[in-house]
């Protein structure tokens, strides 16, 4: 039986009851919604994709298709990428690729950028990158100019493994892959020669890596398979200096958590798991955070089966059911008061 340590238990603190975040929209129809409440995207129905701005609604994008959608940003706010998602739910297919576009948030109509999956923006949101499962390829590309590269990943028989990515300067690319020998590393691209190295290797099996980033790091997470029962840890890389190197290792255990890490300036949120039952197979997992600056890990939530943790406009939020809980920010922004017109002379 995998349990956490006395020690560890130690360092924990616990989180009380999570709020909710309050909206004026429906939590199964948002897509997106901006830190003060005024810009959200919804689905309106399928193939819809609404934008409220204030008590201004309209159909900001619509297709022939039974389409739903997909809305990142980054740590920078200033672009949003879009990945529609055609024949959803009716042509299920690994490698489908889907629609990605980009738009700056609640001013202007989407432009699309090409086809593929898991889109993220990379440096003052002036570039994107994006993975094309069939040819095994990532695309990054400047959406400001006609500049694209194009990387190939090693060939792989895993057809549940996509890639992690970051642009961690105009110089520098990094993204995770598989090699020959079934193991986990993160590749260097110095995109000024087309020339790649590995930057980080698993030492072994059954692991994969993550990649998120912030302003002055990137942190890189490896987590097991589902299913196999090895350990974890959590790494950041300054981005002070130009090519990446030498990283500080922030967390390490030997539970098997789930990953999906968040980047923030002071902390790392991930999936945590706090026990393990070997006899029924079973474990339960939170939403944990860890400080940068000391280590210092607290779990943040109490449900006992958390598996995403999602960044929307600086507010960390914990989808669970039909629920969408407050991590981090505010979460009532339901409020309909307008604001008053400042009196002559104010």
């Amino acid at each position: 039986m995998l349990l956490i340590s006395l020690l560890l238990l130690s360092s924990l603190s616990y989180a009380q009851k999570l709020p909710q975040l309050l909206t004026k929209h429906a939590p199964e129809t948002l897509r997106y919604i901006s830190s003060d409440g005024n810009t959200a995207y919804v689905k309106k129905n399928n193939g819809v994709l609404g934008l409220v701005m204030g008590y201004r609604s309209s159909d900001f994008m619509s297709d022939k298709t039974y389409s739903d959608f997909l809305i990142t940003d980054s740590f920078e706010k200033i672009r949003l990428a879009i990945e529609v998602i055609p024949e959803h739910h009716r042509t299920l297919d690994m490698n489908k690729l889907h629609h990605i576009y980009v738009t700056r948030k609640g001013q202007d109509k989407p432009i699309e950028m090409g086809q593929g999956r898991y889109p993220q923006l990379h440096l003052g949101d002036e570039w994107i990158s994006f993975y094309r499962p069939n040819d095994q390829q990532i695309v990054l590309r400047n959406i400001l100019t006609t500049k694209e590269y194009k990387i190939s990943l090693s060939k792989k028989s895993n057809p549940f493994f996509f890639p992690y990515y970051a642009m961690t300067s105009p110089e520098y690319f990094v993204y995770t892959d598989i090699n020959d020998r079934g193991l986990a590393q993160v590749n260097l691209l110095d995109l000024t020669s087309n020339k790649s190295q590995v930057l980080l290797r698993a030492g072994q099996p059954g692991t994969f890596f993550e990649i998120c980033q912030e302003k002055d790091y990137f942190a890189v997470g490896e987590f097991p398979y589902e299913g196999i029962q090895k350990g974890s840890r959590i790494l950041t890389y300054p981005r002070s200096s130009s090519k990446p190197s030498g990283y500080t290792t922030l967390y390490s255990t030997n539970d098997a958590d789930l990953g999906s890490m968040v980047c923030l300036k002071n902390s790392i949120y991930f999936v945590k798991t706090t026990s393990f039952d070997s006899t029924l197979v079973a474990k339960k997992t939170e939403a944990a955070k860890i400080n940068l600056a000391d280590s210092k890990l607290e779990i943040k939530s109490n449900l006992e089966n958390v598996t995403q943790i999602i960044l929307m406009d600086g507010r960390v939020l914990l989808p669970f059911r039909e629920n969408l809980f407050v991590l981090e920010g505010t979460s009532n922004i339901e409020v309909d008061t307008l604001q008053r017109i400042p009196d002559e002379g104010e």
